[in-house]
């Protein structure tokens, strides 16, 4: 998977206004994730928690992938996310 996302890279660049919706999501999906992990050490568990865990990196490679015009691998992280 990490080869993927080093070798289908599109070399020209994007210059529309699409390109800041999937930076955002991935922001925010990998600060959420960070505060998952935050909240947990604290010591404040509930089921939830570990849907958020589980669920926000796999949102964070798909924001990444449309990001960066790599649907091969934004395929695979929907196949194994």
């Amino acid at each position: 998977m990490l080869a993927l996302l080093i070798i289908f890279i599109p070399k020209e660049p994007r210059k529309d206004k699409k390109t800041k919706m999937p930076v955002f999501l991935a922001s925010l999906c990998l600060l959420g994730y960070y505060g998952t992990w935050l909240v947990y050490y604290a010591g404040i568990v509930f089921s939830w928690l570990f849907v958020g865990m589980a669920f926000l990196p796999a949102v964070y490679f798909i924001a990444v992938e449309l990001w960066l015009d790599n649907y091969i691998l934004c395929s695979q992280v929907l196949f194994l996310g």
